[in-house]
């Protein structure tokens, strides 16, 4: 390309091929793609999953325990949404905003 530059000439185009039907090879067998898309299977690495009563016994004993140190915290019950102490205990009073 560069000696045709420096001699005046146009640098050469590349052959233009013709446009062929995408084909796989799968097997030695050379077929048409599908038209659908193909799904993956997914594997797990390590082993089997919890399974729903252990993620619910799990979460639900952090829900809990988290449940009762905020109500400790705050004076109010997540779980019931109602306070947890009167007004004269606290020293707030509590009331209902856009019901």
């Amino acid at each position: 390309v560069a000696a045709a530059a420096r001699r005046g000439a146009a640098p050469a185009q590349p052959p233009v091929l013709p446009a062929l039907p995408a084909l796989h090879v799968r097997l030695g067998r050379t077929v048409a793609p599908s038209p659908k898309p193909v799904r993956h299977v997914a594997r797990p690495l390590f082993g089997r999953g919890p399974t729903q009563a252990e993620l619910d016994e799990f979460f639900g004993a952090a829900e809990a325990e988290e449940a009762e140190r905020f109500a400790a915290r705050w004076g109010f019950d997540v779980r019931t949404e109602r306070p947890t102490q009167t007004a004269a205990q606290t020293g707030w009073e509590w009331s209902t905003v856009g019901e």
